[in-house]
Order: C-alpha cells, then sequence, then structure tokens
C-alpha cells in the first residue's frame, strides 16, 4: 500500500497527468515484475493539458516512469528504480514505433547525494533549481521534442528535489507529489492560488483526505501534527465543509443501520446541513428515533 504521503503523490500525479495522455500508477514492468509508481506516455495532441501543469507537465513531455520517495533515496534504491528504466526501455523498443527513449524521473523530497553523484547527474541550463539530468540524457530533454540520430547513449535519469525547487506555482504539484518536508510549504502555496485555479482543482481533494487519513491515527509525528495545523489553516473553509458532510453521512449511515427509512427529500435536508450544533443533535435524536421525522423535524 505506501505511507499516505506516497499514495498522495501517485494520486495528484494520476489526477494531473492524465488528460495529457495514459498514465498508470503501480505499472508493472513485465520483465522484472516490479512496479513503477507511475508511467506516462504523453499524447501529442495534449500539449494544452500537459501546459497547465507546471514542471509537472514539462516532466511529461517525454515517455517516462516517475518514482516518488519521500525522502531522501539511497544508492540501492535508485539502482532499483534503474532496474525499472531498463526493463520498460526494452519494453517500448519491441512495442513503440518509432522508438524514442524513456526517461526515469525521480522526485524526492530530500537531496540523494551518493545516487546523484553515481549517475552523473548536474544542474541543466534551462531547467529551474533543484532538478539535476545525467549527462546521458538528450540536451532536449523534457521539450517534448524527438531526440535527434545523433543523442548521446545510456539511460535517461533526472532526479527533482523538491525542498531545493523554487516556490512558485509552476513547481507545486511537483512538490505536493514528493510529500517529506516539501508538503508542507507547497500546501500553504496551494491555499493562495485562486479556487478555479488547476492547480486546486487537481490536488485538493487528495490533500483533504490525507489530512483526514493522518487525523484518525491515534499516534501522529511532530512533522504529521505539523502538517495537519498547516493544512487546516490552509483550508479552513473546506475543512469545515468536509466535516459537516462526513457528519451528515454519519447521520444517514445511523438511520440505515437501525433500518429507519429515509425519504430523498430528507436526505438532501441532511447533507445540506450547515449547523455543526444541529447535526450533532439529529444524531443523537438518532439513536432513539423510530422514524426520520423525530429527527430532523422541529417541535411545533
Amino acid at each position: 500500500m505506501g505511507s499516505p504521503f506516497d499514495q498522495l503523490g501517485k494520486k495528484i500525479g494520476l489526477r494531473a497527468l492524465g488528460p495529457s495522455g495514459r498514465t498508470d500508477a503501480q505499472h508493472e514492468i513485465h520483465a522484472n515484475a516490479r512496479q513503477a509508481d507511475l508511467r506516462h506516455e504523453p499524447d501529442p495532441a495534449r500539449e494544452v493539458e500537459r501546459a497547465r501543469l507546471g514542471l509537472l507537465g514539462r516532466l511529461a513531455s517525454v515517455p517516462c516512469l516517475i518514482e516518488l520517495f519521500s525522502s531522501a533515496p539511497g544508492e540501492e534504491a535508485v539502482i532499483d528504480c534503474l532496474g525499472k528504466l531498463i526493463a520498460y526501455r526494452q519494453e517500448r523498443r519491441r512495442a513503440a514505433k518509432p522508438f524514442v527513449k524513456p526517461f526515469l524521473w525521480i522526485i524526492t523530497a530530500g537531496h540523494p547525494t551518493t545516487a546523484m553523484f553515481v549517475l552523473g547527474a548536474t544542474r541543466v541550463e534551462g531547467w529551474p533549481r533543484g532538478v539535476y539530468i545525467t549527462s546521458a540524457a538528450p540536451p532536449n530533454a523534457g521539450q517534448s521534442r524527438r531526440p535527434g540520430p545523433r543523442e548521446p547513449g545510456g539511460l535517461c535519469v533526472g532526479f527533482i528535489v523538491a525542498s531545493e525547487l523554487p516556490r512558485e506555482r509552476a513547481t507545486i504539484l511537483v512538490r505536493i507529489m514528493a510529500g517529506g518536508t516539501a508538503l508542507r510549504a507547497a500546501i500553504a502555496d496551494l491555499a493562495t492560488l485562486s479556487k478555479g485555479a488547476h492547480e486546486r482543482g487537481v490536488a485538493t481533494a487528495d490533500v483533504l483526505e490525507l489530512l483526514r487519513v493522518i487525523g484518525r491515527k491515534s499516534r501522529k509525528t511532530k512533522e504529521e501534527e505539523e502538517l495537519i495545523m498547516t493544512m487546516r489553516d490552509a483550508f479552513a473553509e473546506l475543512t469545515e465543509q468536509g466535516c459537516l458532510e462526513e457528519a451528515g453521512r454519519n447521520l444517514l449511515t445511523v438511520l440505515r443501520v437501525r433500518g429507519i427509512e429515509v425519504p430523498d427529500a430528507a436526505r438532501e435536508r441532511i447533507l445540506a446541513q450547515k449547523d455543526r450544533e444541529r447535526l450533532e443533535a439529529w444524531l443523537e435524536k438518532a439513536v432513539v428515533a423510530t422514524s426520520v421525522h423525530e429527527v430532523i423535524d422541529e417541535p411545533s
């Protein structure tokens, strides 16, 4: 299953990249039965959708695997990712015509110093701070142009260190997907966007779900407590709405378990209720009531 933070990154990756091409989570690399966090095959006709994703859209302009780490991966973890890339590359060479080298993007919250040194990943002109690409990658990596016949040999690997990325709109989705130390600032930045911003539509539901998952834990780390506070402050209005909706669903569950019929009009009234105290009072009544009218109808 992975941690809630890993799941958040995969959910947002699927939601963000789906409109711009085929995207799979837990994509099984058949040659070695390993699973990549995300696999993306860009649709050339969907450049507009990718452009709305900022840095993530730029990464997704080439066929790629995306691996997510909420802390800096060690050398062995990165080598395991390379095994997936090799198998995926062989898979695509058999199936894709013309063949285009796939990329491995490793999105990480921390700086994987040793692994980057081993692979020779360095800063590349034209990319934001925090992006490191191996010397084997073609010079037009991430630009959607097809590599030429004289492209360098070797594997195409890029590291995106989320904690080093500039705090700007173009990097928000990637920083959220990385989790870890970059997540609090990324969520705060997400909340500053207008309600109609594409990034908010992509990420807000999954961020709030993460809040609910962590909130249900009996024991929380200091980092999780701080993250909860950040999310509640950043999305206070949406968090309150989510709590009201949950309270309404809980009331309907109690009525259903007790065998009490709830007409559509009553169901709509319960789910539309915005007064938390009234919902709590209705829930108390539902424990002993024999009909929905005893619960939600006010005494004359």
